[in-house]
């Protein structure tokens, strides 16, 4: 029976942004207001309403229009502005609605959420006891924590640790009532959308506690998919529902004139190794992970790492080889496999848009790719220990980040993604950050080629030894076998290794201003910013 009941409820597509929620319930209402706007006025007069009332009912009475007017027009002016009227498609008080048909029906919230009602009420008793309250909020929490959008949400509450009030053992359905009231008076949700946005959310709240109750009796074989299914549509559903109205879309975001003016934008105050730990820590924090693996940022461990990098920026400097074969420690590895387990892989980090000339960090934002999506961060040195890192909310200044950065920078941005802000990158971290920079169309397919071959070379000429090849011989491998295995275990570059590589070898061009700020910061000089000269 469970698994016949659908799962999937089609109405609530995959949304992106909150902002654009907020945008498409606005947008629906203005549509129903024009059509009410007989003469294109820009409001609603006592005859416009009449119109549409006596459509619905040939029997309304002068009495039922006023009603209506009176109910709309909270100035008293006897017309109804656009806000006006969208406020009252989201009045929870309000005894009338748009139909999703467009014309007006009676409106009764407290009819509506009975269903969800008696979804709470997991034992049946009429009541809602804590325990079933905690269970419905962890279901519909964990469900936004395991579908994420790509910015953070903008709900009118928070269900994560949702307790009843006033340390209240039950709830009744008139408190329920007043609770759900209270919610959705700052939500951006139409009346209309309320009834079968609810009945779904109720059943899936439904199915998913019967599924836990065939599981916890040893049956519930095969419901995998049914779960998936209930808890990616509960999220989906709750950020219809409870999406906050008070939203600013990107269409009102606007960037400060001072971030417009700028042209070139420097390369100024990154995060650091640390800063990423903690950014990992963070995620993993959201997702219920333990990240063991990951040392605080005063751990002898990283102390190491800073010296082993001193170390090869010095030898680097004395002209040593700038292509080093560095294996990294099983300690080293673990780490940055747990960091990556908890963070995703980076596909890019850019400073927001700035000259370098400001004495505060600039923020930073992070483009992160996970199972198959996008989403944004930002990095806010500024905010201490608080909250440092949060989602983006808005998508305008990553674009304006990203055009504002020099090609050579982006392209450094990228590898130093790819290293975690610190770490040498393996061999497929390396071609990881080239295939995204050929995508991005910072560099040619060309410029990948020749590196690559660049680097096999070297790593020819470590096992092309006669005692090698007598060994891959016995084994059955070639030495294209031997340089794929050496690539992959020995190799360790940092991203200014590449970038030197990259120029020395003439595939790729850096300004000579950008170069010299890139060697200072690799050597640990910490200039105060990359990019264009003064």
């Amino acid at each position: 029976k469970i698994l016949a009941r659908p799962h999937s409820a089609p109405s609530p597509a995959a949304m992106t942004t909150p902002s654009e929620l907020a945008q498409q319930s606005r947008e629906a209402a203005m549509v129903v207001f024009q059509k009410w706007d007989a003469d294109g006025g820009g409001t609603l007069d006592r005859e416009e309403l009449a119109s549409v009332i006596y459509q619905c009912s040939a029997s309304a009475t002068d009495q039922d229009i006023d009603d209506l007017l009176n109910e709309i027009d909270t100035s008293g002016d006897g017309e109804v502005e656009p806000d006006e009227f969208v406020v009252w498609l989201t009045n929870r008080r309000a005894t009338k609605t748009v139909g999703l048909d467009g014309w007006i029906e009676a409106f009764n919230l407290k009819g509506i959420l009975r269903p969800l009602f008696k979804a709470f009420d997991k034992s049946g008793r009429g009541k809602i006891i804590e325990r079933d309250f905690k269970d419905c909020s962890r279901v519909i929490s964990n469900s936004l924590r395991l579908h994420k959008l790509k910015h953070v949400d903008q709900l009118a509450h928070d269900f994560k640790d949702d307790a009843m009030e006033d340390g209240k053992e039950e709830m009744n359905f008139e408190e329920f009532v007043r609770w759900q009231i209270g919610i959705l008076e700052n939500a951006g949700v139409p009346n209309n959308e309320l009834t079968h946005l609810f009945q779904e959310l109720a059943e899936c709240l439904t199915t998913i506690f019967e599924i836990e109750g065939l599981r916890a009796g040893g049956e519930g074989d095969g419901t995998d998919a049914a779960i998936q299914s209930n808890i990616k549509t509960i999220a989906d559903l709750t950020r219809k529902i409870y999406t906050a109205s008070d939203i600013e879309t990107e269409e009102e975001f606007k960037l400060p004139t001072c971030k417009e003016e700028i042209e070139i934008s420097v390369w100024h105050k990154p995060p650091t190794i640390s800063d990423m730990q903690d950014f990992a820590r963070w995620c993993a924090t959201d997702q219920g992970m333990r990240l063991e693996e990951i040392k605080p940022p005063d751990s002898p461990e990283l102390r190491r790492l800073q010296q082993k990098k001193q170390s090869a920026a010095a030898a680097a400097n004395a002209g040593g080889r700038r292509l080093s074969a560095t294996r990294s420690s099983t300690r080293t590895s673990t780490q940055m496999a747990s960091m990556a387990l908890a963070i995703g892989r980076i596909a890019l980090i850019v400073p927001d848009v700035n000259d370098g000339k400001g004495p505060k960090a600039p923020v930073w934002f992070l483009k992160v790719l996970k199972n198959g999506e996008e989403f944004f961060y930002r990095f806010d040195r500024t905010l201490g220990q608080r909250k440092p890192w949060d989602k983006l909310e808005h998508m305008v200044e990553w674009e304006h980040a990203v055009k504002k950065l020099p090609t050579a920078l982006k392209f450094f941005s990228l590898l130093m993604g790819q290293a975690l802000m610190g770490e040498k990158m393996t061999w497929e971290a390396v071609s990881t950050a080239f295939d995204t920079a050929i995508d991005m169309e910072l560099i040619e397919d060309k410029v990948w080629e020749g590196f690559e071959e660049s680097i096999r070379n070297l790593a020819l000429q470590e096992v092309n030894e006669p005692g090698m090849r007598k060994e891959l011989a016995d084994e059955g491998k070639t030495l294209d076998d031997a340089v794929s295995t050496y690539l992959d275990e020995e190799i360790r570059l940092s991203p200014f290794e590449v970038i030197q590589s990259l120029v020395e070898l003439e595939l790729f061009t850096v300004p000579d201003n950008i170069m010299k700020r890139l060697q200072e910061y690799y050597n640990g000089d910490d200039p105060r910013w990359l990019g264009n000269a003064e």
